[in-house]
Order: C-alpha cells, then sequence, then structure tokens
C-alpha cells in the first residue's frame, strides 16, 4: 500500500514536470538507463498480481459453494494446516479461457484501461457497503460511530467511481456485465435450492399425513421418508434380491428418489438398503474412530454417515468412501446379517470393497454381465416369477460373491403442472435444472467411478 501510493505520487510529479509523459505516464516517469529493469520488475509484479487474483477468486468460490450460492465443485485443498489455500481446476479453467477470449477481443491494455477502472472502483464500492453491515450486524457498533467510519470511504469511492463512469462504453461494460451474470447464476440457484427443500418439506408433510391416516405409502415414488420406505417394505410385494445397495442421499432422514424408482418401476429392491450420508467437517482430516456412525432402522434398511476432514480427497484411486463401508461391514455384519452383503469378505473375516458386477454402472470392462443380469431380472419379474428371481439370487450370493452397488441420483427439475407459473419462473427452472446438470458429476466427486456406480434419473417439481 505506502509503495503504490509513492508510485502514484512519483508519476504525478513526473507528468507536473513533462505533461506530454500522458499517453504512459509509468515508463515516462522512468529514466531510460533503468527502463529495462524497471520492465522486468513490472513484469514479474504483474506475475505476483495475477497469483493473488487467482487464489482470491478460488477463496471467494469456494465461501459462496458452503454459502449454497454455487453448485458442487471440485475444492482441492493443497494445504492441510491453512484451509483457504485452494485449488479449484474449473474456476481455473474459466480464467483461462476468460482471460484468452479478452485478450484477443481487446487486443491492447489500453483498451482494457475503462474495464479496470470499473473494476477497481467498484470493488471499493461494495466494499465499503460490506463495512457498513459488519460494522451493524456483526460488530453491533451504533449508527453514529458507524457513519462517522463509512460515510468518508463512501465519498471517496463514489468520487472515484464516478469519475470512471465514462469508460463504461470503451471497456467498462466487461466487468460489469460479468458481475451481473454472476448474480444471476447465484440467485438462481439459491433460489432454485430453497424451492427445493420447500418442495420436500411439503412432501414430507403430506406423506406423513397419509400414513397416519392409511397406514400406507400412496404411491412407491413418493417414498421420501425412512418410515414410508419402512412401511412400504412391510406392506409391499417387493422382489427382495439378495444384494445390498448403497444409496446416496443428502439428509439421514430422506429417503432418494432412486429407492422409489427402483420399486415403481422394476418392482424391485435389495434386501440390504443402506442410506449414505457423506459430510465434511471443519479439521482437515477425521480420526477413523469417528469416520462413521451406523444405525440399523429394521427390515433391512440402515443408515450409514461417513465424516472426512476438508483435506482428506475422494478419489477413485484411493476408494476413500468404498473403504470406508467396508470398515463399518466388518464392525456391524455380526449383528446385522444383511448388511454382511455390503463387501466380499475374505477368510481372515476382513472386509473389503466389492468391484463386481452390478446391476448397472458406468464401466465398459462388464457391461455385457450388466446387461444380461439386468435383462434377466426384468425378464422374470415381468413374467410373475418373483420366487425365481429370489432363488437365481440366492444361488449368486452362495458362491461367495456378495455384490454390491453404489446408486446415485441426476435430477431434471420441472414446473409443477396446473401451478399456475409465469415465463420467470419457467426460465429460472431452466436456468437452476442447466446449472445443476453442469455441476461436478457427483460420480467423479465422491471418487466412485467403477463397475459397481449406477446412476438413476429422476424428475423433481418445483
Amino acid at each position: 500500500y505506502p509503495c503504490l501510493v509513492l508510485q502514484y505520487m512519483g508519476q504525478a510529479a513526473a507528468l507536473i514536470d513533462n505533461p506530454e509523459g500522458v499517453v504512459n505516464a509509468f515508463y515516462h516517469a522512468v529514466p531510460k538507463e533503468v527502463l529495462w529493469p524497471v520492465l522486468i520488475l513490472a513484469t514479474l509484479a504483474t506475475i505476483v498480481a495475477s497469483q493473488a487474483m487467482i487464489t482470491g477468486i478460488f477463496s471467494i468460490i469456494t465461501q459462496a459453494h458452503a454459502l449454497r450460492f454455487l453448485p458442487r465443485v471440485g475444492v482441492q485443498h493443497t494445504n492441510a494446516d491453512e484451509r483457504g489455500q485452494v485449488y479449484i481446476p474449473e474456476a481455473n479453467w474459466a480464467l483461462c479461457f476468460m482471460t484468452i477470449a479478452i485478450c484477443v477481443s481487446f487486443q491492447s491494455s489500453a483498451k482494457l484501461a475503462g474495464a479496470y477502472g470499473i473494476a477497481v472502483t467498484s470493488t471499493f464500492l461494495v466494499t465499503t457497503a460490506l463495512l457498513w453491515l459488519v460494522m451493524r450486524h456483526v460488530w453491533k457498533w451504533h449508527l453514529v460511530p458507524t457513519l462517522l467510519v463509512v460515510v468518508p470511504l463512501l465519498i471517496m469511492d463514489l468520487l472515484l467511481w464516478s469519475a470512471n463512469v465514462l469508460k463504461i462504453v470503451d471497456s467498462g461494460w466487461v466487468p460489469i456485465v460479468v458481475a451481473i451474470l454472476m448474480c444471476i447464476l447465484m440467485h438462481t440457484y439459491r433460489w432454485g435450492r430453497a424451492q427445493e427443500e420447500r418442495v420436500m418439506t411439503q412432501e414430507s408433510e403430506v406423506l406423513a399425513e397419509e400414513l397416519a391416516r392409511t397406514g400406507r405409502v400412496p404411491s412407491l415414488s413418493d417414498m421420501c421418508t425412512v418410515e414410508a420406505l419402512q412401511v412400504a417394505l412391510k406392506t409391499s410385494d417387493f422382489v427382495r434380491g439378495d444384494r445390498a445397495v448403497v444409496f446416496l442421499t443428502s439428509f439421514e432422514w430422506r429417503v432418494p428418489r432412486t429407492v422409489g424408482a427402483l420399486a415403481s418401476l422394476l418392482g424391485y429392491l435389495p434386501k440390504a438398503i443402506v442410506l449414505l450420508s457423506v459430510r465434511f467437517d471443519e479439521v482437515p482430516f477425521v480420526p477413523e474412530g469417528r469416520r462413521a456412525t451406523f444405525e440399523a432402522l429394521g427390515a433391512g434398511v440402515y443408515s450409514v454417515v461417513l465424516h472426512f476432514g476438508y483435506a482428506e480427497p475422494l478419489t477413485k484411486e484411493q476408494f476413500s468412501i468404498q473403504k470406508a463401508v467396508a470398515a463399518v461391514v466388518q464392525e456391524q455384519c455380526e449383528a446385522n446379517p444383511e448388511f454382511h452383503m455390503c463387501g466380499v469378505v475374505s477368510p481372515a473375516g476382513a472386509a473389503v470393497p466389492n468391484e463386481g458386477h452390478s446391476i448397472g454402472g458406468n464401466s465398459n470392462s462388464d457391461h455385457a454381465a450388466e446387461d444380461q443380469l439386468f435383462a434377466e431380472a426384468v425378464e422374470v419379474m415381468e413374467a410373475g416369477g418373483a420366487a425365481d428371481w429370489q432363488q437365481q439370487q440366492g444361488q449368486h450370493s452362495n458362491e461367495g460373491q456378495h455384490r454390491t452397488t453404489f446408486v446415485l441420483h441426476k435430477l431434471h427439475y420441472v414446473l409443477q403442472p396446473d401451478g399456475g407459473h409465469g415465463c420467470l419462473d419457467r426460465v429460472r427452472v431452466a436456468l437452476y435444472s442447466f446449472i445443476v446438470l453442469n455441476a461436478r458429476n457427483s460420480i467423479s466427486f465422491f471418487g466412485l467411478e467403477g463397475p459397481g456406480t449406477m446412476e438413476i434419473s429422476v424428475v423433481r417439481f418445483l
């Protein structure tokens, strides 16, 4: 900060002595003898400044995701001791492409002077506004001292910003357009998440009322709570295959739509249904003793919550989730026999994650076996041979190869029919669906690439 002020004062003194140097005040203020060393120093300073901007963007995106303004992104923590030191591949590549596009479009730094002025002075204004909010609502300052601090800063910021207003036409529109687009995306995503939570709450309340009134689940696709799933398992005639399926869910109490999709479309559910939630704690590493919490909910339904630190990457090379589930299996399989199918048990009694076949997957190596197994299941169930299917599944399980499938969902959002929605709501839902579908894929985010993973597309009404 002091060096920057001194440098600007030096440029002002050079311009007073030589007004013609206003075209390039920085280099005209430098003696010719040290021009090249200063040029090299300025280049290095530019690199340092760009790295500071990139790091700042990484931190802002991480905070925006934590505040639920942005969808899932891949955050890589480069230092376990400093949570703020992160690397985000998506942001890095977006900056790369935007920088290339701007350089190709404007072709010289002189044409970008307006964009720089608007961006910097607008940042001053936003920072002052945020300072007001912090002083009033966080620090609990009284009105008068807050005004004494903020008003002088605001006057100075407005003077600087108004001096750059005329540059909007040249290139100052670039940061304004980028800011508006980002605000629209963040507001739309936060609105969509709020709508989604509202719909989930309504579904849970309606389902609870129906269960209390009739004691039955009105529709298999409406099984959104653990209580409803248990009632459906007891009252419906499902084919229960000798298989363990791990369904990923955002909340321990909520049954994902993928369970209802399997039940309603195929009339099939596995004997061991594991509802798996993943939580990231505020520590870099979680001790293995506090890695998982387990609860047997009854009727072959189990709840597992895995805890990971923010510096623990979930990659397919490390099998983090698979190993954690296998550890829970090893600990709980004696008390819960059905839960034993979540892994392959070696002769030594150690459970290891299964990488065998599944009903569906995302790997080309086992597509033939998976398709054959899926076709057999559909053919037998369409023929009404539930007992035959169960017998076949029992034969497969007796071969010593216990099969586990990880099931995730891919949501597609549409407006509720007959909801009286306007054009703005249609645009919002379409944009929200586009944001979610183009976010970091959940399979790669959780490191579940492999033949034992299946993704089911379901529709959610907003």
